[in-house]
């Protein structure tokens, strides 16, 4: 890790900006919120939260993988807090007026699926 350190300080000073490893302990708190049009500005939607007690690090729309529209849904990065109150968010309900639910989002499990190969197909080789 003390290579990365380095190497960062180094493109830092140089006013390089790529993406690096980030640390476990450095990343923030991801949840998504649903039910807000596509409409809802991300700049509204953090001070918002913010409002709350909620510490926004990063925010944007989700859109469709295949298509590309705008779906309902916002993907927020919440600032871990010590006490753990950033867990709050995934017992809002309402946002100003507005009905909300939050989920905490998390990767999927299960390895990903090939779809090029119909395995258990029921071809029949003839040898």
């Amino acid at each position: 890790m003390t290579t990365n350190h380095a190497i960062q300080a180094v493109l830092a000073e140089d006013g390089i900006h790529l993406h690096t490893h980030q640390l476990r302990s450095k990343k923030g708190f991801t949840v998504i919120l649903r039910h807000l049009h596509h409409s809802t500005s991300r700049e509204w939607l953090e001070t918002k939260l913010n409002q709350l007690g909620f510490m926004t690090l990063s925010g944007r729309l989700m859109k469709h993988r295949f298509t590309g529209n705008h779906l309902n849904l916002f993907e927020i990065e919440l600032d871990p807090q010590v006490n753990g109150s950033h867990e709050g968010t995934l017992n809002l309900k309402k946002l100003n007026s507005q009905a909300v639910a939050v989920k905490r989002h998390t990767k999927p499990r299960d390895p990903t699926q090939c779809h090029r190969h119909r395995f258990g197909s029921k071809t029949l080789i003839q040898i």
